[in-house]
Formats: structure tokens, C-alpha cells, sequence
């Protein structure tokens, strides 16, 4: 793989291979041609000290090698030095992923849902079908913990496929009830778009519950769109096709390059939580929304705010003619049976006659 192990003999000090790390790290930042396009490449590096951490070669690579994921899994680009914890974390993640490899046969995985709220309505236009673990062993683990684990080890092409049969069948279910009129989404990972079986899954989940036109999103992030650009248009425009709309997550964690959104078969674009957060205190993080809100209605696509939690930033982004929000103002994400009872109440106050007093 891209993986490389260096030998540093005689080193004076941990200080000196902090100096050494940053050398390297800076050689590899400096930008490259390749195919006459400028490419630069991040390095993430972890390092293990001889005979602090070990006296055997084997035993040093594998903590160095510890330190690194350690590093790729806070963020990446960065430098770490093994310490014990890493292998109480290492041991952790080993014990969750045995157990994640049975969780679906013993049924603990279940489904909540996140309204989504039209700001100028209030009304519901739509919810975010986001996947909870209940382990026999563990009690609830959070997805934060365990959904990495799944990527990482491919679980997650199965976990994956039965969150979005598990929502279908959840959608077919509101709509025969007559109380569903707006959109489901499903988060779609990276590794489940390089699945070759992918669309014909989704052909097969979708006719299994008869799902017709706009009635489930796909929701993607900015990695997916930017690895292998040209495959993951064809295969978008593919799952448009079939009547899905395609939402896209966390806009402005990453390369939050608008020019491209053009020539991605895109319907919403969802502005991440850090820049609602920070909305209020940060003239910078407002004018960012405002900026990406009018080029996302340029290019016709609506616009949710996700994490809102405050009265005063729904306040300040309905100025900013925002389309959408998801948040803990109006809800937490919360099992179907609760969702029903929302739906129902929301369906019989728009279907209820309006009173008025005459004097």
C-alpha cells in the first residue's frame, strides 16, 4: 500500500524526532506533477521509540504503526508518538468489531428519525433516517463509535443495505397510513458507492416496497463527489434516475468547492453544523452560510442548516432565506412509533377546519 516504515538509528532525543518527522512530513507537502496536474499529498506518521516501546523489531512497527491510525483517526496530517492507551484503544475497536460482525442477525440495529422543518412553514419536509446500536454485550453505543469500525472493516456495505431496505420498508408504511408526504433520507458511504451491486440493490429495495419518485434521498458527502469525480457522477446520475434525490451532507468540512456542484446531479445542499454553531458569535461563519445559501439557489438547489439548537439562529437564518433546518429546537432524532404519532397530529391539524368567532 502507501505505507512506509523508516529506521532512524542513533537518535538523540524525542526532540530530534519531532525535527526529523517534520522534515519528512515537509518534503512530502511540497506540490508534484503528475500527468501535468499539481498534486500535493498529506502524510500521516506515527512513531515508536526503541527500547521504550519495545526491544523486538516486529513489536516496535506495530506500535509505530498504532500511532498512526491513531493520527488517521483524528483527523490525519499529523505526527503521534505511541503510548499504552493506544493499545487498550486498538483492543476496544477489535472487541467492537466482533461483535458488529453479529449485530445484524441478532437484530440490535434500529432506525431514528430527525425531522427536517421548512423555516418559513414550520411544517415537516422531510426526515434523516440515522442508524442506533443496541448491543446485547455493550447496551447503546454510539454511531460515532461504531459506524468507522464498520467502514474500515466493510461491515458497513451490509449495514448499509439494510438501513436503506429498513427505511423503504418504514416509508411504505407511513404512506399507506396516508400520514407521509415528504422524503426519507439515508446516508450513503464512500465504501457503499464502490460496491458494484449497489444500484441494482436499490433497484431491487425500492420495487421490494414499491418506492416511487421523491420519496427517498440519498445524502452524501464531499469526499464522494471528489474520489474518482468522473465514477461518482455517473453512478449519481444513475441513482437520480430511478427518482431518488441526492442531498449533500456537511457542506464546508471539506473541499467546499461550489464550481463543481454544476455537474452533480444535487437537489439539497446541507451546510454543517460548525458554521450554525458558530453563527452568532462569528461574522465570518454568517457570512459563509449567506454566501453558500445564494450560490446554492444559483445554481438551483435548496439549502438545510443542520444543528440548529437555538431560537436566535433560526431567527438569524431566516434571514439569510435558508430553505431548511434540523436540529434539537424542533427535535431530537427519535424511533418510528414517535414519529408516527408526530406525523399523525401534524396530518389531522392540516386536515382540521379553521373556527372563527364572529361578534
Amino acid at each position: 500500500g502507501d505505507e512506509f516504515v523508516c529506521v532512524i538509528p542513533e537518535l538523540l532525543s524525542a526532540s530530534h524526532l519531532d525535527k526529523t518527522v517534520m522534515h519528512i512530513q515537509l518534503a512530502l507537502a511540497d506540490p508534484f506533477i503528475a500527468n501535468g496536474e499539481e498534486v500535493t499529498l498529506s502524510c500521516s506518521v506515527g512513531a515508536s521509540l526503541y527500547p521504550d516501546h519495545g526491544t523486538e523489531p516486529g513489536q516496535l512497527i506495530q506500535h509505530a504503526d498504532l500511532a498512526m491510525y491513531s493520527v488517521k483517526q483524528t483527523g490525519r496530517n499529523r505526527f503521534a508518538l505511541f503510548n499504552q492507551h493506544m493499545v487498550e484503544l486498538a483492543s476496544e475497536r477489535m472487541s467492537m468489531e466482533k461483535r458488529l460482525r453479529g449485530a445484524l442477525k441478532r437484530d440490535e440495529f434500529s432506525l431514528h428519525y430527525q425531522p427536517k422543518v421548512d423555516i418559513n412553514t414550520g411544517a415537516i419536509s422531510g426526515f434523516e433516517a440515522l442508524i442506533r446500536w443496541q448491543s446485547a454485550d455493550m447496551g447503546n453505543v454510539p454511531p460515532d463509535k461504531f459506524i468507522s469500525i464498520a467502514e474500515d472493516s466493510g461491515q458497513i456495505v451490509e449495514i448499509g443495505h439494510w438501513v436503506i431496505n429498513e427505511a423503504c420498508r418504514q416509508i411504505r408504511a407511513w404512506r399507506d397510513l396516508g400520514v407521509l408526504s415528504a422524503p426519507v433520507s439515508v446516508n450513503l458511504s464512500v465504501r457503499q458507492m464502490r460496491e458494484p451491486s449497489l444500484l441494482n440493490d436499490i433497484k431491487h429495495v425500492m420495487e421490494t416496497h414499491r418506492i416511487e419518485k421523491d420519496w427517498l434521498e440519498f445524502e452524501i458527502t464531499e469526499s464522494i463527489l471528489m474520489d474518482q469525480q468522473e465514477q461518482a457522477s455517473l453512478l449519481l446520475a444513475k441513482i437520480k434516475a430511478l427518482g431518488i434525490l441526492i442531498a449533500l451532507d456537511d457542506f464546508g468540512t471539506g473541499y467546499s468547492n461550489l464550481s463543481y456542484l454544476d455537474r452533480m446531479p444535487i437537489d439539497t445542499i446541507k451546510i454543517d453544523r460548525s458554521f450554525i454553531s458558530g453563527m452568532l458569535k462569528s461574522q465570518r461563519d454568517l457570512s459563509i452560510i449567506k454566501a453558500v445559501i445564494a450560490m446554492s439557489h444559483s445554481l438551483g438547489h435548496k439549502v438545510i442548516a443542520e444543528g440548529v439548537e437555538l431560537e436566535a439562529q433560526l431567527d438569524a437564518l431566516r434571514l439569510t432565506n435558508c430553505d431548511h433546518y434540523q436540529g434539537y429546537l424542533y427535535s431530537h432524532p427519535r424511533p418510528a412509533e414517535q414519529i408516527q404519532i408526530m406525523l399523525s397530529a401534524q396530518a389531522l391539524a392540516a386536515n382540521s377546519p379553521t373556527l372563527k368567532l364572529i361578534k
